[in-house]
């Protein structure tokens, strides 16, 4: 009996070890996409003036505003520091929506991949000896032919939309965001199953085309409608397009609320796993299957649901609040025919589940403290 009982404390010491360092890595990748995004933001986009997607580009349009005609001297530093200002001023709405529809730990690791893009970025903007870097030279390139321009800005806009977009999936996929448009597209997402990638892919084409717009009227560049169409079919337009477009799909590539998976849950409380799915406004339907365990012979029952992979960590929350000794294992589903709710769910109170578990706990105790007061008095 102690040997089992120095096994199960042996086992819950490795578990507990497991889940310290999966936080640690969790934290680790966090922190790798912030410095992966501001070094894409500094040394690719910024530094060729080409727009990003969502709030950032509505940012990079006013601190190119800023730079080009406000400021009598005009550098880079004064670029990235009214980018970020004016990026976190735009967020502030932001940073409120995905605290109260997306969660805590959401906006945690948000904020926090957020915090590490901006200390990096500007690190690399005033550190000598990083703010002297240059892959390339900017100003040839502008002096360079239309055709020169096109390929290297697309190149450009290329190699960082594919990083760009990847950092982005990845922190969605991680349970978190980069912030800027990415938590109102995920809750689009899971809410209405709307693509993530056209949403931003559309945002920022509109964005893209009204800054241009606006640079071309207060350079007095537009004098005819021949005119009109050569400044929005410019090099850094078709690279901004080519860098939405890589970003849009990379990022839906690594993250999709289309992807379908199969649960099957063994446990001894299927029953209370069950109603907790039926009662807190889950919209997937559940099958209970009545099974011999092979080596017991006892019976058992399994639960089995098909959910989207959006969803997968709150129900293995749900069901790990209830037992959180259950077996349970997931597949990939490559096609589905017939009836099946492609949005995924959200208004799943775990809270609550919690709240009706230590109620039901407590209810316990003090059930098994009345029982033992009686025994004493007799």
């Amino acid at each position: 009996m102690l040997s089992n009982e120095k096994a199960i404390s042996d086992l819950l010491k490795l578990k507990e070890k497991n889940e310290h360092k999966k936080r640690i890595n969790k934290w680790i990748t966090f922190t790798m996409i912030g410095i992966l995004l501001a070094f894409i933001t500094n040394y690719l986009i910024i530094y060729i003036e080409i727009f990003s997607p969502g709030l950032a580009g509505i940012s990079q349009g006013i601190s190119y505003l800023f730079n080009g005609f406000i400021f009598s001297t005009p550098s880079e530093s004064k670029k990235i520091t009214v980018y970020w200002t004016f990026y976190i001023l735009l967020n502030i709405p932001i940073f409120i929506f995905a605290y109260k529809l997306l969660g805590k730990k959401f906006f945690l690791y948000s904020f926090y991949v957020l915090m590490v893009n901006i200390t990096v970025s500007l690190f690399f903007t005033f550190v000598p000896g990083f703010n002297s870097i240059q892959f390339f030279d900017a100003e040839e390139l502008k002096n360079s032919s239309d055709l020169i321009k096109f390929v290297s800005y697309s190149l450009i806009a290329l190699i960082g939309g594919i990083g760009y977009g990847y950092g982005v999936g990845l922190a969605l996929k991680k349970g978190g965001s980069t912030f800027g448009l990415d938590p109102i597209v995920k809750w689009l997402g899971r809410t209405k199953q709307i693509s993530i990638g056209k949403i931003t892919f559309i945002i920022s084409i509109i964005n893209s085309f009204i800054w241009t717009l606006l640079f071309s009227i207060l350079n007095k560049e537009i004098n005819s409608f021949t005119n009109f169409l050569e400044i929005f079919l410019n090099p850094k337009i078709f690279a901004s397009i080519v860098y939405f477009t890589i970003i849009s799909f990379v990022s839906s590539k690594m993250y999709s609320v289309k992807n379908k998976r199969m649960i099957e849950v063994n446990s001894t409380k299927i029953d209370e796993i069950s109603y907790y799915l039926n009662n807190l406004k889950y919209h997937r339907n559940h099958t209970i299957l009545r099974v011999e365990g092979g080596y017991t012979h006892k019976e058992r029952k399994i639960l089995q649901t098909i959910i989207n992979e959006e969803e997968m960590n709150d129900v293995l929350k749900i069901i790990n609040i209830i037992d959180p000794k259950a077996f349970i294992f997931t597949f990939k589903i490559n096609n589905i025919y017939g009836n099946f709710n492609n949005r995924p769910f959200t208004l799943i109170d775990l809270e609550l589940i919690e709240k009706q578990n230590r109620r039901k706990e407590k209810r316990k105790i003090e059930k098994l403290q009345k029982e033992n007061s009686i025994n004493d008095k007799w």
